[in-house]
């Protein structure tokens, strides 16, 4: 790895000892499809860790909530980006790296305080093909799906009794008062979402195992069929919904 890029920005991939059957299968995904990754690839952990394994570990010890989990992490990362990802989201295809890098360099070059790498829900302030602004006040504005902070706002917008969900809702209100946020307007992180609900989603399990990633030894029970297609299909409905909205330019 690039030691200089390593003080740009780190992987930060949140989880707890109670998902750590994921962790092997995750490290396979990432070997099989994002192999040129070139930053840190931290994870957070109560105690547990693997050895040996592609991922640094931050262990935090008994669990508070996500956010106080986050901020013990964010103490021991020395960078000055700091980007979300999931233990349950496992790569499609291969990950566009040079794509990857471009935006990272034009987040850090312009000192943007937030780059989302995922279009949905998607704004009307396009400021070029790839990229647009996420106004104060929009929904999600400081999302945790695939998003490069800048680490310092990060910290300045956690509060450590919240869960993921509420930081989502309460943090992208207090995400108003700064600005510089915005949002890539393309697919560039292709996953499969492997758990839902603390169920594994069967179409994503098969489809996991058919790029030859063994999940035998998750210790997680599978949702039913019906919860699965409800899923999915309410899913389905939002991206439409979140669409229509921005074809009525509804933020």
């Amino acid at each position: 790895m690039d030691e200089n890029k390593g003080n740009d920005l780190s992987i930060l991939i949140s989880t707890h000892d109670q998902n750590s059957s994921l962790w092997k299968p995750l490290e396979k995904s990432y070997e099989l499809f994002w192999s040129k990754l070139n930053y840190p690839l931290f994870i957070t952990s109560n105690f547990k860790e693997n050895n040996p394994s592609i991922f640094n570990f931050l262990k935090v010890g008994d669990e508070k909530s996500w956010s106080d989990n986050i901020l013990k992490c964010l103490a021991k990362i020395e960078s000055k980006y700091v980007m979300f990802c999931f233990d349950d989201t496992f790569w499609k295809k291969d990950i566009d790296n040079f794509e990857f890098e471009s935006l990272v360099s034009e987040c850090i070059e312009n000192n943007w305080n937030y780059l989302r790498l995922h279009p949905s829900p998607r704004s009307n302030n396009a400021i070029s093909k790839k990229i647009s602004l996420i106004k104060p006040g929009s929904k999600y504005r400081a999302s945790v799906a695939f998003a490069i902070y800048k680490k310092n706002i990060l910290i300045s917008l956690l509060k450590e009794d919240e869960s993921a969900w509420d930081f989502e809702k309460d943090g992208s209100i207090r995400s108003s008062e700064y600005d510089n946020f915005y949002h890539i307007n393309f697919e560039l992180l292709p996953y499969h979402n492997l758990v839902i609900k603390s169920k594994l989603e069967p179409f994503a399990k098969k489809n996991i195992q058919n790029q030859g990633i063994d999940l035998s030894e998750l210790e997680l029970s599978s949702m039913s069929l019906f919860s699965s297609l409800n899923f999915n299909f309410y899913k389905k409905i939002y991206n439409l919904k979140n669409k229509i909205f921005f074809m009525l330019g509804i933020n």
